[in-house]
């Protein structure tokens, strides 16, 4: 196996580039295909109900394409049958056809690799979540606040969350329902059929390590070029179980070990990865997975892919607007902050 080697620079272009900020700028209104090429770009965005700019959903499709109508843009996640919510960088609308290498993780979860909080519900209410999963079959969808017996708990945050709602995560994380949102991120609950087509649904599932290599592939996609660790982060896969499929997709030739310059690992390279001689950010603002509050460009603050001059902060205030945006001049913050509407 021989290895290339890439200056800090080169792998952080290549990386802007597989993240789509190559890309040319939509030179019309923003519609539906434009969705479909940041999403093909980024495969998943992740999904948080805590907000301090606006639903960070919206924040790396607005760094990519500029203003579009974020109404347009949840109406393709969850009504055009092309995506769905799943269980993969956290909470993250995927492609439907991903569906089939989630269910290793969907399998693990119901043996007890999740929440311990939920698996021990599951274990000691099973007929309780029983009942909730044929409510929701009789009347998707299906409001957590509408469950005909919600069991409410006492408790503060998480910890008073009704026996409802977290019999519905269980059934979620296991793969026995779906979501969509309401206009105001109120999660509908389905039966998962209802969300993912039957003809993905027959598919076979694939073992666990051809899984885990096809969701590497698609990670090292996005990724252009990044460490083990940052290619098992783009689906929360264990770095332990990464190592050895990141090795044997090296010597398939799926993906191309590479040193980079200053890294303190070795980086895996994708074998379409694009080296652009220049990439012009003016939209490079956000992480794929940026959740509003502190997620880097690339990376984390002590990831050996240090990303150097394009790491950014994300701040809530209002009057620091700069600091979230440092590509946009400063006459035109009062248009993006009337985006977000902070």
């Amino acid at each position: 196996m021989s290895r290339s080697d890439l200056s800090i620079g080169a792998a952080r272009r290549m990386a802007l580039a597989a993240q789509g900020f190559a890309d040319p700028a939509p030179s019309g209104r923003v519609d539906v295909r434009h969705f479909r090429r940041v999403l093909g770009r980024l495969v998943l965005l992740q999904l948080d109900s805590v907000q301090a700019v606006c639903r960070s959903h919206f924040l790396p499709v607005y760094s990519r394409l500029g203003p579009y109508d974020r109404a347009a843009l949840d109406d393709w996640l969850w009504r055009s049958g092309e995506m769905f919510e799943a269980w993969a960088h956290e909470a993250s609308v995927v492609p439907v056809a991903l569906e089939p290498l989630l269910r290793w993780c969907r399998q693990r979860a119901s043996e007890g690799e999740t929440w311990a909080g939920l698996h021990a519900m599951a274990t000691t209410q099973a007929a309780y979540v029983g009942q909730v999963l044929d409510e929701v079959g009789r009347n998707a969808p299906l409001l957590a606040g509408d469950l005909s017996d919600p069991r409410p708990r006492q408790g503060k945050w998480w910890g008073g969350r009704s026996d409802g709602r977290r019999a519905l995560d269980w059934l979620f994380r296991v793969g026995d329902v779906g979501i969509t949102r309401t206009g105001n991120f109120e999660k509908e609950f389905h039966p998962l059929s209802n969300l993912v087509p039957e003809e993905v649904r027959s598919l076979p599932t694939p073992g666990e390590h051809e899984a885990q290599r096809d969701l590497l592939e698609r990670a090292a996609r996005s990724h252009g070029v990044g460490t083990a660790a940052d290619l098992a982060d783009y689906f929360r896969l264990r770095l332990a179980e990464v190592r050895p499929r990141l090795a044997e997709m090296v010597e398939a030739g799926r993906l191309q070990e590479v040193s980079v310059e200053g890294w303190r690992e070795p980086g895996f390279r994708h074998p379409e990865a694009v080296l652009p001689r220049r990439v012009d950010a003016r939209g490079a603002r956000e992480h794929p997975q940026l959740d509003g509050d502190l997620d880097d460009l690339v990376g984390d603050d002590d990831a050996a892919t240090d990303p150097g001059p394009l790491e950014l902060r994300v701040v809530p205030a209002p009057h620091q607007l700069g600091a979230v945006l440092p590509h946009v001049r400063l006459e035109v913050l009062d248009a993006v902050a009337g985006f977000f509407e902070v």
